[in-house]
């Protein structure tokens, strides 16, 4: 039996091919409209084990080389637009990837841009300290901060729990705080 060679930190339905590669790598900047910084695209890649990191920079490359991406710089980081050739070889071609796959890496894009609006919009960050960490809090609004609060807890690992839990739903925390505070209904300790 011929088999194909496993490639490290692949999943099984992975793909070691430059050409696949390519095509998914366009079929994701065209899905998500929205361009994506060279490292976004590479966590995404690797976070769901679909390529390793020398194919992905591989495909990448020959991208840009021949004119389907172009990198520009924005804040310090590059990211990558889809040209028109780019957003045609997506259209023509998407059909050639398995829709399970289109569909982990257009959801974990979409996951990982919507986390990291959450992260620009509230801030968090962990502090040592000598009685352990202090994570604090703070939620933006367009012209003022609408909370800010901090929390001292023993250890690291809470400290990052406690981080990851606020950032998957800062508005509703905000709102039950609310909630809270204003419940005329409150029990007495």
């Amino acid at each position: 039996m011929d088999h194909e060679p496993i490639m490290a930190g692949v999943s099984p339905d992975g793909f070691q091919d430059v050409y696949e590669v390519r095509i998914l790598i366009c079929y994701l900047l065209a899905s998500v409209d929205s361009p994506l910084s060279k490292e976004q695209l590479n966590y995404i890649f690797q976070t769901n084990r679909l390529v390793n990191y020398f194919t992905f920079s591989n495909a990448l490359s020959q991208l840009v080389k021949e004119g389907h991406i172009t990198i520009k710089s924005k804040e310090k980081e590059e990211y990558c637009f889809l040209s028109k050739a780019g957003a045609d070889t997506a259209k023509m071609l998407q059909n050639s990837l398995p829709r399970s796959v289109r569909d982990r890496v257009v959801s974990a894009a979409l996951e990982l841009l919507a986390l990291q609006k959450k992260e620009r919009e509230n801030e968090v960050s962990i502090q040592k300290v000598p009685a352990g960490y202090v994570v604090k809090f703070v939620i933006h609004d367009t012209e003022f901060d609408l909370l800010r609060f901090q929390l001292l807890v023993p250890d690291k690992m809470q400290a990052n729990h406690i981080k990851a839990n606020f950032l998957k739903n800062p508005s509703a925390f905000y709102g039950k705080l609310i909630q809270y505070l204003t419940n005329p209904e409150l029990p007495e300790e």
